[in-house]
């Protein structure tokens, strides 16, 4: 079996024309960075992507020799199609990388029910291992901002499922029926009064209609704007027909005027001596005055 080196990552610096047959030289911008009898991927993650094999290389002339191109890795052993071969341009990208190869070893590889595997192989995709399993390179796992986003894409999560939410490293415990934080027994719980754990922020129209669950928390400035969207305008404190909105002290100020020979308002009370010197028109009287 060959080996795919997680590392492998140089460029080309001549084109290769689809028509190309192997063998041929790949010139690449450097050689050295590409292991002897391994696996490469042109144009990775592309819809020009082509697995090839390489055997020897020049490392002065800067290139490394392909053996094999278009490889159908669906087969037992990875085999030539010409089917899978397309043109690749200078500078496309060169890599040898487990994330996206799936060799197959027919010798130490057995394939069981539902695509389960034993023995020592290299695999990608969603796969099922008996024994232990060692990558080369960064393993990527999926991340969520939420629980709700988690469980949009888990719907049915199984036993085992790694995720990270929130910046919380979580698996999924089949036996609880429920998500932990990696490393600890115990289930991260929603946050609530009493108990930290996983919350969500709420969206302005969960924090205007006041209905959503206690798993939910208001962020200040949606807090902000909700009270802001309940301040009455002066034109609604005017109108006098909103009961839903507050009015602040200057408004009402604002929105009753000084009263007069024509406008009902507000006014102040004449005192005796003021009623009786009768010089002030902005003052009302009362019976006792």
């Amino acid at each position: 079996m060959k080996t795919v080196y997680s590392f492998v990552r140089t460029r080309l610096t001549r084109p290769i024309l689809k028509e190309t047959v192997a063998p041929f030289d790949m010139y690449v911008s450097n050689a050295n960075e590409v292991p002897l009898n391994s696996y490469v991927t042109v144009s990775p993650n592309t819809p020009f992507e082509e697995l090839m094999e390489v055997g020897t290389k020049d490392i002065d002339a800067g290139y490394v020799r392909v053996t094999k191109r278009g490889l159908d890795t669906t087969m037992p052993t990875p085999t030539e199609n010409s089917g899978y071969r397309n043109d690749h341009y200078t500078n496309d990208e060169v890599r040898g990388d487990i994330n996206h190869l799936h060799l197959y070893d027919a010798s130490t590889a057995v394939l069981g029910t539902n695509n389960t595997y034993t023995g020592d192989n290299i695999h990608s995709g969603t796969e099922t291992f008996n024994g232990p399993v060692d990558f080369e390179g960064k393993l990527n796992l999926p991340e969520f901002a939420n629980t709700t986003a988690r469980d949009l894409v888990f719907t049915s999560p199984a036993s085992g499922d790694v995720c990270v939410t929130n910046g919380v490293l979580q698996w999924y415990n089949g036996g609880l029926a429920t998500w932990q934080s990696v490393g600890s027994s115990t289930p991260v719980p929603d946050a609530s009064e009493t108990n930290k754990g996983i919350a969500e922020t709420a969206t302005q129209a969960e924090v205007e209609a006041g209905t959503a669950n206690d798993t939910l928390f208001v962020a200040p400035s949606k807090l902000a704007t909700f009270y802001s969207n309940r301040k009455a305008s002066q034109g609604e404190v005017t109108t006098g027909t909103d009961d839903t909105k507050y009015i602040t002290p200057l408004k009402l100020a604002t929105a009753v005027p000084q009263a007069s020979d024509t406008v009902s308002g507000k006014v102040e009370l004449a005192t005796a001596d003021e009623s009786v010197l009768g010089t002030d028109n902005t003052k009302a009287l009362t019976p006792f005055s």
